[in-house]
């Protein structure tokens, strides 16, 4: 320092000396101007969680209005049709839905009935079987088997 100051003179080292503080203040204003650029940051941050919370909750509320349009619309419809159908009327529409299904049964039944004169159900055919051979007819159906084989 003391060549330095032989050879370059005093001036320059006070000026130096002098250009400190400039330093340390220009460092100091740059990290207090730092610091406000990092809390205006985290303002922002929060303003845009605040306006997607915001919008979140918006269209909570919007999705919530629709769904009760929709409740109110359904109950409104839902109490139409029952006063335009009315129980009495169903009950009127089940009594002529049952005697319509008794009447396709009586049909189905007349329909599938043989045309045969002769043919007969095997229950009627056994009875009078049995009523013949109380009268004796059981000798007879005896000896045309007995003929027979």
């Amino acid at each position: 320092m003391k060549a330095r100051i032989l050879t370059h003179g005093i001036r320059p080292i006070l000026l130096c000396a002098l250009s400190l503080p400039t330093i340390c203040l220009g460092a100091i204003s740059a990290m207090k101007r730092s610091k406000q650029y990092k809390q205006e940051l985290e303002k922002v941050k929060n303003v845009k969680f605040n306006f997607e919370t915001q919008v979140i909750s918006l269209e909570s509320s919007s999705q919530n209005a629709a769904t009760f349009a929709a409740l109110q619309e359904g109950t409104a419809m839902m109490q139409r049709i029952r006063s335009e159908v009315g129980i009495e009327n169903v009950h009127d529409i089940m009594d002529q839905v049952r005697e319509n299904t008794d009447l396709e049964q009586e049909i189905n039944q007349a329909i599938s009935q043989s045309l045969d004169p002769y043919m007969s159900d095997e229950d009627e055919l056994l009875e009078w079987i049995r009523s013949d051979a109380d009268d004796g007819m059981n000798e007879t159906w005896e000896e045309t088997d007995s003929e027979t084989w």
